[in-house]
């Protein structure tokens, strides 16, 4: 049986491309034992990519046998066993996904799927916006940490939303998953993974002209994604399209935001230069948000974010207005 390690202090995507393209060469060995003892610190957004990535990996392999090597008296890997980790990938340790309720400081993977959603709004009455809206709403407590304040919360879980929302209308998937993490120097992440088409083929299928060099940055722009909803009837949550760009720029502001996807990443952070792009092995979309200071004047902020998106948009063509909820924390 051949063994693959996984050893990093600090497991980052580009460590996970490397690794992807190991697992890749080995895919057609007969037995692989894949062990995950070395890993030290991850972060939401690289937990969600490694399980996304273990997965399909063990898919290709069909018959092929896989085991995963743990051990139990590892902090991470106890971590990630409590998280639902180990029962995304299909692996019978920890604690399965779901069974573990949000906490203060984390959120434990959790599944959102747009067939659940349906049969229970259809069950309890609510809007499938309004279970979304729930979804997100934990995703941005974490952001925003204790001592928030409920219009700051309310704006930046509607952003969250938008990242939610892009997940389950143009990835032609019915679930995406989502994670998030605060730790005690109030540094906070959150991500949302989908295993779907990718941004660049809905850029593509909505008729949208983009080269596979530039379409992650075109996808950020105001309005865009209000446009790829052809019909009314299918733009279930109202939205402008403004939320992902919003929450963009607000990442910017106040920490980061990385889009992987079609096989490219994009970061953006509080930095003169603040755009990087590089390869990536990752086909599906995951986005993460950073949050490195707290957000104090987002009221103020939000407001330029708006202003300037809508004149883009309308410099692109596109005649959208951000929706008072893009625009203003009075939710």
């Amino acid at each position: 049986m051949k063994t693959i390690y996984l050893e990093t202090n600090y497991l980052t995507l580009s460590k996970l491309n490397e690794f992807n393209n190991i697992l890749n060469t080995n895919l057609y060995e007969e037995k692989i034992c894949i062990d995950l003892n070395g890993i030290g610190f991850c972060d939401p957004q690289t937990i969600l990519c490694l399980a996304v990535m273990l997965r399909d990996f063990d898919m290709k392999r069909g018959q092929l046998h896989t085991d995963i090597s743990i051990r139990q008296n590892n902090n991470v890997i106890g971590y990630l066993a409590h998280i639902g980790f180990f029962d995304f990938i299909g692996a019978n340790f920890g604690n399965k996904i779901g069974e573990v309720s949000v906490g203060e400081s984390y959120i434990p993977i959790r599944a959102i799927n747009k067939i659940e959603l349906l049969r229970e709004s259809n069950e309890t009455g609510k809007s499938l916006q309004d279970l979304v809206q729930e979804e997100a709403s934990y995703l941005a407590r974490i952001l925003v940490g204790s001592n928030w304040n409920e219009q700051i919360y309310l704006t930046i879980a509607y952003s969250v939303r938008e990242a939610i929302r892009n997940a389950l209308e143009h990835s032609e998937k019915d679930i995406c998953f989502v994670c998030g993490q605060r730790w005690t120097n109030n540094r906070a992440q959150i991500a949302v993974i989908d295993e779907g088409i990718g941004i660049y083929q809905s850029l593509v299928n909505a008729e949208i002209n983009v080269s596979d060099e530039n379409f992650l940055q075109i996808a950020l722009q105001a309005g865009l994604s209000r446009t790829l909803n052809i019909e009314e009837s299918l733009n279930i949550h109202g939205n402008s399209g403004f939320g992902l760009y919003v929450l963009y720029h607000l990442a910017k502001n106040y920490g980061r935001m990385t889009i992987s996807s079609s096989g490219k990443t994009l970061i953006a952070k509080r930095a003169k230069n603040g755009i990087e792009e590089r390869d990536s092995s990752f086909i599906g979309t995951c986005i993460s948000i950073e949050f490195s200071m707290y957000p104090h004047d987002v009221a103020d902020v939000i407001s330029m974010i708006a202003d300037s998106g809508e004149e883009e948009a309308k410099e692109a063509g596109r005649q959208v207005k951000a929706s008072s909820r893009s625009r203003s924390v009075k939710i």
